[in-house]
């Protein structure tokens, strides 16, 4: 590349990383020109902070495990490896990688992928993509689920757009077998050789981790002090995780706080705030104890790991 468009390149990339900073201040200093961070405060000292760790420690270890099983179908059914401890362990790393800022997004997960199991980019790159789908059809999946059986009093929207996500991701696996012109592409192969009995099973083991997730989400607010009733906290929790999930948070600051004021029919936006900060903390802890048990082995793994390329 010519010296002359390396410093447009540099430049570009500073600005990709600098968004999600500047996307999340811009939306904490929305939240906060409407709420007081006094009150925010006030409303941390009242409600029983301790009470959400065990509830943490919870959902962190056991959905480790059960998300795992849904990863390792996709895995195996791809690379004929590895060992479901063996994903359990890539798993619990490699989010703690990604919150040090070891790597991008799922970076690390899919770098330990290429790099043991010698998937290379591509077919890395293609694994990642469809558990993330994955992830997305799932939660979406358990939040059209929970309004359709809980009738919570919410916009019609929110089921329209689940179920339309739930749709949409559902008919790829359906019909990804079908579809030989992907196949030639890497980076969507999983869809056409997994097959649907596969990837429907794995949809439905991600839907009892979030039913694990969700379940412990309300359990906690309401030893927090936060009385949200179930059925609100199935049809919101589900947007709230995908708001969450995308590159407007930083360390779990920015759009996801304004995500929890939906629930603000139930209970003060200064407590859902108040709550969701200090369970976002509870949960962080967790998962970086939960990742301090397998990082060391993971980290030598990828410095390790084979440069050999095995086809998807």
């Amino acid at each position: 590349m010519p010296d002359s468009h390396r410093p447009a390149s540099v430049l570009r990339k500073r600005i990709l990383r600098l968004l999600p900073y500047v996307a999340a201040f811009t939306f904490v200093t929305l939240i906060l020109q409407r709420y007081s961070l006094s009150d925010i405060q006030a409303e941390m000292t009242k409600g029983n902070s301790l009470a959400l760790l065990p509830f943490a420690a919870g959902v962190v270890f056991i959905n480790l495990f059960v998300v795992a099983a849904a990863d390792s179908l996709v895995i195996r059914g791809l690379l004929e490896e590895p060992l479901y401890l063996d994903v359990v362990r890539g798993k619990a790393a490699s989010v703690l990688l990604e919150m040090v800022n070891y790597a991008v997004g799922k970076g690390a997960y899919g770098a330990w992928i290429a790099r043991k199991y010698g998937a290379g980019v591509g077919g890395s790159s293609g694994i990642m993509l469809y558990i993330v789908a994955s992830e997305l059809c799932s939660m979406a999946a358990f939040g059209a689920a929970g309004i359709l059986i809980g009738q919570p009093d919410i916009p019609e929207e929110v089921l329209t757009t689940f179920g339309t996500i739930t749709g949409v991701l559902l008919l790829f696996i359906v019909t990804g077998p079908l579809n030989h012109l992907a196949d030639r592409v890497v980076l969507f192969r999983p869809w056409t050789r997994l097959g649907i009995g596969r990837g429907l099973a794995q949809i439905l083991i991600r839907m009892l981790q979030h039913t694990g997730g969700i379940l412990a989400t309300w359990a906690a607010a309401n030893a927090f002090g936060v009385p949200l009733p179930l059925s609100a906290v199935v049809a919101y929790v589900p947007v709230i995780a995908i708001v969450g999930a995308l590159p407007i948070n930083v360390a779990g600051f920015g759009a996801v706080q304004g995500a929890w004021l939906l629930l603000e029919p139930w209970a003060p936006g200064e407590q859902l705030l108040a709550f969701s900060l200090l369970w976002g903390l509870a949960l962080g802890l967790m998962v970086v104890l939960r990742g301090l048990l397998f990082v060391r082995g993971v980290v030598r793994e990828l410095r390790e790991g084979s440069e050999q390329t095995v086809s998807i």
